[in-house]
């Protein structure tokens, strides 16, 4: 009878060892846990190797070990064919089967918040970290009241499993309504570093600041903490966990920047393993103060002009990032052009009268996720006044001016015709 169940128990254990391996568990303990699902287990990616009840002897350590093979060993008990497991600790294989002594009654091996006790031919069962132990065989140290409920005993002897003897308080010596269970898994990968950040963004270029944008990397098994953005030739801004917020943003605002600059940056992130490598560098990107009209307001005033008189006014922007492309909107005085790259107004105006109109001026710099954006644009109304040309007055022909001399001979001329006139008359 012996020989078949050790048989069927190998065959048992090749299927454990079959499984064991498929994944790594996401389920991690901490210290001895309580009422704790058995769904809960093994949807954490634990595979059950060995369960019998405490009433059961014979099954070799050796075969136990073998059919739990993951690198991460599991004990738990609870009553017979409950779902939920009254008592569970884990921790590396190695730990949970670390050889305490045959004849020590007190010594126990931590690890993972378990006081651990193993041997082939006494005892094999764990106590809440901390919690002393009288291994008689078994521990039979606080068997009800405060400290109980946290102890698991099985009774071991030439290297097999023996009858009892414990799960929590309740003293299981030949018992059928417990069960002891055995759960192996692998252990998680090793936290590591972050990966890097696949690719940096910039937008909301402006006066002397900007904004750096980027995607959360994978953080490889332990949380990203901070995102240190570095620029090019200069700029920097840290993104951190800021409460309630468990994750810091992925995006910053670097700020002091020189304006007409060209900068790239890249983002390097952080977790409680260090630092990933730096991210690609981002596009070019050029701050800039807000492009405006100098002397700007509702309306602008320009020198006025004359009918048939040369005219040239050129418009002052300030900001932005130059070159300048300019636009008109409305109704130039006719015989006026503008010069849509330099911004200057020019032409002989031929028709005089009051005209208004819009120019808009855009600047060269660009949102380097909308190559064809510019990033200022400022629109300003123009007044210009053409007067007529003036009227040219033709001046008078002058009368010469007589002299003396002149006067006595026009004198005696007039006197000869009149005296002429009245011999006439006579006659």
């Amino acid at each position: 009878m012996y020989f078949y169940q050790r048989a069927a128990f190998l065959v048992f254990s090749g299927l454990c060892m079959a499984t064991v391996n498929a994944a790594p568990a996401t389920y991690h303990p901490v210290g001895v846990q309580q009422n704790v699902a058995v769904q809960t287990v093994t949807d954490g990616g634990w595979t059950e190797c060995y369960k019998e009840t405490f009433d059961k002897i014979g099954k070799s350590i050796e075969e136990i070990s073998t059919a739990c093979g993951g690198t991460q060993l599991m004990m738990a008990c609870s009553p017979t064919g409950d779902t939920n497991l009254q008592l569970l600790a884990q921790a590396p294989k190695a730990d949970v089967m670390t050889d305490t002594g045959q004849d020590d009654r007190v010594t126990t091996h931590t690890a993972n918040g378990v006081s651990w006790y193993f041997n082939p031919g006494r005892s094999w069962g764990f106590a809440a970290e901390g919690q002393a132990v009288a291994k008689s065989t078994c521990d039979v140290q606080d068997r009800s009241g405060a400290g109980s409920e946290t102890r698991m005993c099985i009774h071991t002897g030439g290297g097999s499993l023996s009858s009892g003897y414990r799960c929590g308080a309740a003293m299981l010596n030949g018992m059928a309504t417990f069960e002891r269970i055995f759960y192996t898994a692998n252990a998680a990968p090793t936290a590591a570093k972050p990966d890097p950040v696949s690719s940096v963004g910039v937008s909301n270029v402006g006066d002397q600041s900007l904004t750096v944008n980027w995607t959360a990397p994978s953080e490889n098994g332990s949380a990203i903490t901070k995102y240190t953005v570095t620029g090019v030739p200069g700029g920097s801004c840290v993104s951190e966990v800021v409460p309630p917020a468990t994750t810091p943003e992925t995006s910053c605002t670097v700020t002091g920047l020189t304006n007409g600059t060209p900068y790239q940056f890249t983002v390097v992130a952080t977790n409680a393993n260090g630092d990933s490598t730096p991210s690609p560098e981002s596009a070019e990107a050029v701050p800039s103060a807000d492009l405006s009209f100098a002397g700007g307001g509702s309306g602008i005033t320009l020198a006025g002009g004359v009918v048939a008189a040369a005219y040239s006014q050129a418009l002052q922007v300030t900001g932005g990032l130059p070159p300048y492309t300019f636009s008109v909107n409305g109704e130039l005085p006719p015989g006026l052009a503008l010069d849509t790259a330099t911004g200057v107004i020019a032409g002989t105006p031929t028709t005089p009268g009051t005209y208004s109109f819009s120019v808009m001026a855009m600047d060269s710099a660009v949102q380097p996720t909308l190559a064809e954006k510019a990033v200022h644009v400022a629109e300003q109304t123009f007044t210009i006044v053409i007067t007529a040309a003036p009227v040219v007055q033709v001046p008078a022909t002058p009368v010469p001016a007589l002299g003396g001399m002149g006067l006595l001979l026009l004198s005696g001329v007039v006197a000869g015709s009149m005296g002429v006139m009245r011999r006439r008359k006579s006659v």
